[in-house]
């Protein structure tokens, strides 16, 4: 009788441990794992503010704009132009300025001597301002690369057509033209001075 009883309470006891296995899978013990393990249903956020970009506002078209004079326009300054860089030059925008006009040619020696000492005067004389006219050449793209080589850092006319040269009376290149905050103009050639441009600009500015 013993010998019919034992297979009967093994098949017992293995049943009640399926049953007991099945209940540790429910659904109960999945969404703990899951909470634990951080896979419970992503959510979206959006990044934060770029530091100063709040409600920037566009660009003013109008600041790049040549500023209207504020001074009575002497006739030497009454004209428009356009840079070697293709932008618009208003002369009228310096009325009321001392100003230095430097007149070259890109395939000119002696203006490719003066050059650095004509940025140098530009850079150490801030309160004038210097103006290049590029001409006696229609080659702009040679304009540029002077302009480029030397690193020209004041505005650059050019003037293909001549229209600049002929206004200022110039028929030769790397002349200097000051014209003085009331109008007043005075012409020198570096053929016919040797003085330091520093030291002419402040003479006649001074």
């Amino acid at each position: 009788m013993s010998t019919h009883r034992r297979p009967a309470a093994l098949i017992a006891a293995i049943a009640a441990g399926a049953a007991l296995l099945s209940g540790c899978g429910g659904e109960d013990s999945t969404d703990t794992g899951a909470a634990a393990n951080g896979t419970s249903e992503p959510t979206t956020t959006q990044p934060p503010p770029v530091p100063g970009n709040e409600d920037k506002p566009d660009r003013d078209p109008d600041k790049d704009k040549v500023a209207e004079p504020t001074a009575d326009v002497p006739e030497i300054l009454d004209f428009d132009a356009t840079l070697v860089s293709g932008a618009d030059f208003n002369a009228r925008g310096l009325a009321g300025s001392d100003t230095v006009f430097w007149f070259w040619a890109p395939w000119c020696t002696e203006c490719a001597a003066a050059a650095p000492e004509v940025q140098a005067a530009a850079e150490a004389i801030p309160d004038v301002r210097f103006v290049g006219v590029a001409g006696l050449s229609s080659d702009v793209g040679a304009m540029q690369t002077f302009v480029d080589q030397y690193g020209l850092s004041f505005p650059q006319v050019s003037d293909a057509d001549g229209s600049v040269y002929t206004r200022f009376g110039i028929t030769q290149q790397d002349t200097y033209v000051l014209v003085s905050a009331e109008g007043d103009t005075e012409t020198v050639s570096s053929y016919s001075s040797d003085a330091d441009l520093q030291q002419l600009v402040n003479d006649a500015f001074g």
